[in-house]
């Protein structure tokens, strides 16, 4: 049997106890995934899923548009030099990650995405970029959620303050006990700036720079006065990449002195003699005095009386509808229906949720919310049951029979309140009888529509009817 020498042996030993404790206690060793690729995270966010807990994607959109006012105590600033280790230390123990738990449009499988933030004052209070709490097109249906450095989900519940032209936003997540950062506003250029962040999905790098510069956001129209803040930004030279943003950067206390927003190449390619030029990469983030600003107005939005505070408009829901924002228009329409309408707009508001409903393609609320629109229609409501006849028949793709009958409904019932003396009613009934395969029935009615009709409408109803003697059903432009 071969044997080792005893030193030999120890020697092995010792190096193999240095492989596996090569770092000081404490301090973990980053898995080779980041965190939302983790099983047991991906487990406890579909756990999460299943409580229906946190702001839905046409929530937090309308959220965004209309935050909740808090006053928020922020906690007062760090004034003891740390090391840069015990600089991470700290950013270790606030550490979370924000970002969405949403299904795409390609598949079902449930995805990931997570970006940065921090904690800026006791429960749950987190702030990161506009555009990190923002459900992005990619994203068919979702909610926004913490994670706290445990790799426990925290659904987001609130949007307390926001600003797209800042990229920023302060939102409150159920549950998190994340240690709150204070905010740093007192720096200049030259002070050390420290970032722990997961850039490229490289999870929980820790790089330092320093401040570089402070200046206003180019898209800022016209000259920003100097109390004004959305835009005032600032550069530092500490690394970061996409996955970082929200995250925050912190000086040499703890403080976060700003957090991450976006990076930028600058002088890539060649320059006119052919000759590659110097290129320069700035990293600009959002400054804790403008965090600090969004926080002062939340405070004052929250003291004013309740009749005074803004609020969703039905209005607003309808051009929101124009613009066919469907996912922004339902929340508002959820915020108008909890908060409660007056009798007169009631109807109006439902009409909304019916086009929203069409809009997204969802036949069953749109046949739903048809029908109770028709139950409740009066005389004065002939011409928008007619519309919304039509749109069931038109602007859903390859209706359903339930889609159908809620359409014949309607058609019928404005036919009738126009007393068979409209030809557009009467043309939109024919149009349901058609796709009803009531073909005979449907010729008739469009004879009717025909007799009734004046001038450039009765030649378009005049070809209708060829057509459906015809066997064929008319393509209809929106």
């Amino acid at each position: 049997m071969r044997t080792v020498p005893l030193l030999a042996a120890a020697v092995c030993l010792v190096a193999a106890l240095i492989e596996v404790s090569a770092q000081a206690p404490g301090v973990p060793i980053e898995g080779t995934r980041p965190a939302a690729q983790d099983s047991g995270v991906l487990a406890r966010l579909e756990a999460l899923r299943g409580t229906g807990k946190g702001l839905d994607t046409a929530g937090l959109k309308a959220a965004l548009l209309h935050p909740t006012p808090a006053a928020i105590a922020l906690p007062p600033c760090h004034t003891t030099s740390l090391r840069p280790a015990e600089v991470w230390a700290s950013a270790q123990r606030s550490r979370v990650g924000v970002g969405w738990h949403f299904l795409c449009h390609k598949c079902d499988k449930w995805h990931v995405n997570l970006a940065g933030g921090y904690p800026i004052a006791a429960d749950g209070v987190v702030a990161t970029c506009f555009h990190v709490a923002e459900p992005g097109a990619e994203i068919r249906e979702g909610r926004l959620v913490v994670v706290d450095g445990e790799g426990n989900p925290h659904p987001v519940t609130e949007v307390i303050a926001s600003s797209r032209e800042m990229d920023a936003c302060i939102v409150r997540a159920e549950g998190l006990k994340a240690e709150p950062l204070p905010l740093n506003d007192q720096v200049r250029p030259g002070d050390p700036a420290f970032l722990l962040s997961n850039p490229l999905n490289v999870s929980g790098y820790f790089t330092d720079g320093m401040v570089n510069r402070f200046f206003w956001n180019p898209k800022a129209s016209g000259s920003p006065g100097k109390d004004d803040v959305t835009f005032l930004r600032m550069n530092v030279s500490t690394d970061w990449a996409p996955g970082s943003s929200g995250s925050p950067v912190l000086d040499s206390c703890g403080n976060a002195i700003s957090h991450v927003a976006t990076i930028a190449h600058l002088g890539d390619g060649k320059n006119s003699s052919g000759k590659g030029v110097a290129h320069l990469t700035l990293h600009e983030g959002i400054p804790a005095r403008s965090v600090m600003a969004l926080v002062k107005k939340a405070a004052a939005e929250a003291a004013l009386p309740e009749a005074e505070r803004k609020r969703p408009t039905l209005g607003q829901l309808e051009e929101l509808i124009g613009a066919k924002d469907y996912v922004t228009a339902a929340g508002v329409a959820g915020m108008l229906e909890r908060a409660g309408v007056g009798a007169e707009d009631e109807r109006r508001l439902v009409l909304g949720k019916f086009r929203i409903a069409v809009g997204t393609g969802k036949q069953g609320d749109a046949a739903e919310v048809a029908g109770k629109l028709t139950e409740t229609a009066g005389a004065e409501h002939a011409v928008s049951l007619n519309e919304v006849a039509w749109k069931l028949v038109t602007a859903i793709k390859k209706p359903e029979a339930g889609t159908l009958a809620a359409a014949e409904k309607a058609a019928l019932r404005s036919v009738e309140l126009l007393e068979r003396r409209d030809a557009a009613s009467l043309d939109t009934l024919a149009r349901v009888s058609f796709m009803l395969d009531k073909k005979d029935e449907a010729i008739r009615t469009e004879e009717q529509a025909v007799a009734v009709a004046e001038g450039d409408m009765k030649a378009e109803l005049e070809k209708t009817l060829a057509a459906y003697r015809e066997g064929k059903l008319p393509e209809v432009k929106e």
